[in-house]
């Protein structure tokens, strides 16, 4: 097996392969993808975030972008027997990229928790923009993690290493698939949160616009400008007025804490 380090830009195959190549070099910009070329020359793109791999494989030979940190993960698996052939080498390329985003997973995992405990406690406007963040990443790592799927189903080996491979990024694409319908509960949770407060709020003020009402209809009568009004011109007026409207106060809050409506 030779490995070779070259510059995907000036790379140089056969005509038609060449052609190919930079076809599908050009047309698919971040996509992770796997071209065929012919025979069983195929052209790999992982397009990791942080780190997309490039690579040009067959049976025999491997041709990976120059890049130091993979030339040199390569060169590690080498001299510890790791690997065989091209294709093992970008099997265990699969597993370093599928790491990180089973990385990404756990701490989107852990922020939604966190989240879901302070939105059942208080809800908040800047937690709307943080679901919706935590949202699009769960949905950037199923899309990333669906055409991860695609280039090693097409890519694989009979051997156990392929199997374990697609095994694991099938189990991290379905944990995605399931991140994102639980953000979206998460969504309609803060929403109904939110919903019932401000519930609590509107039944706060309807049972206090209640519990006034016989004060101001009490005082609108005894407001009114005529001089033969019961109890205007005794000296306790007032303070039978003040006992009614103690008694009708009391009398509401007893009502309402019964019904457990305060």
């Amino acid at each position: 097996m030779e490995v070779t380090a070259v510059d995907f830009n000036s790379v140089l195959l056969a005509a038609q392969d060449q052609a190919d190549f930079l076809r599908a070099s050009s047309y698919k910009g971040k996509k992770s993808f796997v071209k065929q070329l012919s025979g069983n020359t195929y052209f790999v793109s992982l397009q990791a975030k942080h780190h997309p791999v490039k690579l040009l494989l067959d049976n025999a030979n491997l041709r990976v972008d120059r890049d130091e940190k993979v030339i040199a993960k390569i060169a590690e698996w080498q001299n510890r027997g790791l690997v065989s052939s091209p294709h093992d080498i970008l099997a265990l390329l699969g597993f370093e990229v599928l790491e990180r985003d089973e990385t990404q997973l756990e701490t989107i995992e852990v922020a939604m928790a966190g989240l879901e405990e302070k939105i059942m406690a208080k809800p908040q406007k800047t937690q709307q923009t943080q679901i919706l963040y935590l949202h699009r990443q769960a949905i950037y790592l199923k899309k990333q993690l669906n055409e991860y799927l695609a280039v090693f189903v097409r890519c694989r080996q009979n051997n156990a290493l392929w199997e374990e491979l697609i095994l694991r990024t099938q189990s991290s694409l379905d944990n995605a698939r399931q991140m994102v319908e639980l953000m979206e509960n998460l969504r309609d949770a803060y929403q109904a949160s939110v919903d019932n407060k401000l519930n609590d709020v509107m039944k706060l003020l309807t049972v206090l616009a209640t519990i006034l009402l016989p004060i101001n209809l009490l005082t609108s009568f005894f407001g009114m400008n005529f001089q033969n009004m019961p109890l205007i011109h005794t000296n306790v007026g007032i303070y039978l007025l003040y006992l009614v409207s103690v008694i009708f106060i009391g009398g509401s809050i007893i009502y309402f804490k019964r019904r457990d409506w305060l």
